[in-house]
Formats: structure tokens, C-alpha cells, sequence
């Protein structure tokens, strides 16, 4: 997670907007239409068996397009592989500092 807080962080450029959304995406300061596409990644992590088209259909009455909703579930889908991969095998967690200065490369190469 912190590796990505940090990509956050240089994508937004705004420390504790990040914080606040990590800390409650329900009340920070985001838009709503990335707050109803965070609702939908948190269901779909922690319950896929209750996502459904009305759920496709909700997201759409938000304006984000087909193409956007796959992107997001790309980044959801590889986020929680590498997240129980990391937890599994006890990977070494970058400091901070590191994990900041190689955010600039994975917002130009693994994120685009």
C-alpha cells in the first residue's frame, strides 16, 4: 500500500488528500465520481460475489465510461495480487524515501 500511497502522492500532488482518502474515501474531499469508483474497488475486493451489472449501470450515472470501470478493475485485480503475493512470500517493503523517488517511474511506465 505504501508503495502505491506514493504514486498516489506524486499523481496528485497532495500528501493528505492521500491520507484522507486512505484514511476514509466516504468523507475526504475527492469527487464524487471517484468516490462511487472507490466504493465499487472496495466491493469488489472484499465481496465479488455481490458485484453486478447494477453495479456497472450506478458507475455509468456517474460518467465514467466502459473503458475507464475496466482500467479501474485491471488496477484493483493486480493490486490485490501483488498485495497477497508481498504478505505471502514476506517481501521487503521499501523505505519511504525509496518508494517516493520510484514513483515518478511507475506513473511513466507501470501506470500509463
Amino acid at each position: 500500500m505504501k508503495s502505491h500511497a506514493a504514486v498516489a502522492v506524486r499523481s496528485f500532488g497532495d500528501p493528505k488528500l492521500v491520507e484522507a482518502i486512505l484514511n476514509d474515501y466516504e468523507t475526504a474531499d475527492i469527487d464524487e465520481k471517484l468516490r462511487a469508483l472507490l466504493a465499487f474497488i472496495r466491493k469488489l475486493t472484499l465481496k465479488p460475489e455481490d458485484v453486478s451489472s447494477e453495479d456497472m449501470r450506478a458507475l455509468r450515472e456517474y460518467g465514467l465510461s466502459s473503458a475507464a470501470i475496466q482500467d479501474a478493475v485491471y488496477v484493483c485485480f493486480i493490486f490485490c495480487v501483488m498485495t497477497r503475493l508481498a504478505d505471502s512470500l514476506d517481501w521487503d517493503i521499501p523505505s519511504a524515501e525509496a518508494l517516493a523517488a520510484s514513483a515518478g517511474s511507475l506513473l511513466k511506465r507501470g501506470y500509463a
